[in-house]
């Protein structure tokens, strides 16, 4: 893979550019008015936001992922602001979010705000469980707080704190995880 400069949008740079509407939104303001919202999407131009193919899987993502675990943890952001952020996002340019049931209300605030845009971007959650029941339980919830009808990726979640052993097992969550892969 070649370096292309002109391709290149810094984080120092797109965090200048973005600044304004996260800032508002963090500072307990709400989220910035939608002229506000067009001047940061102007800065902004969307090819400018570099790109990469997720390992073998052919899709370009953006470099950028939207993070939603400080939103869903904070007191001072709401469900409706984090569907702000989502689209304010989305709006300029970033398509890879990133959220999970264990992070409070993230997902239902990008549930809300991906509505019709939930084809623009490459959405991944978590499962935090572990037998069977509790992952489906969890993946299901996720679902119907995202709502969507598929994730673009699940991850098991916090690993480290899960009895490696038992969810290896042929009854396990990492082969029920396998299992939902190759059902789509």
């Amino acid at each position: 893979m070649t370096y292309d400069k002109k391709q290149h949008l810094t984080r120092r740079s797109f965090v200048q550019k973005t600044g304004l509407l996260a800032g508002g939104v963090l500072m307990g303001a709400g989220v910035a008015p939608d002229g506000a919202r067009s001047a940061v999407s102007a800065a902004v131009d969307q090819s400018d936001v570099p790109r990469r193919t997720l390992g073998k899987t052919n899709v370009p993502i953006t470099t950028y992922t939207l993070g939603t675990a400080p939103c869903g943890f904070s007191e001072h952001v709401s469900v409706k602001d984090i569907a702000d952020i989502v689209n304010a996002a989305i709006d300029v340019g970033v398509t890879s979010i990133d959220t999970a049931r264990r992070y409070a209300k993230a997902e239902e605030g990008v549930g809300l705000g991906l509505g019709r845009r939930r084809k623009e971007v490459f959405l991944a959650t978590k499962v935090f469980a572990d037998t069977i029941e509790e992952a489906e339980e969890c993946f299901s919830t996720s679902l119907k707080m995202l709502k969507t009808d598929y994730v673009d990726l699940a991850y098991f979640h916090n690993v480290g704190g899960r009895d490696m052993d038992r969810a290896l097992e042929p009854d396990g969550v990492f082969p029920w995880m396998v299992k939902q892969k190759k059902l789509g």
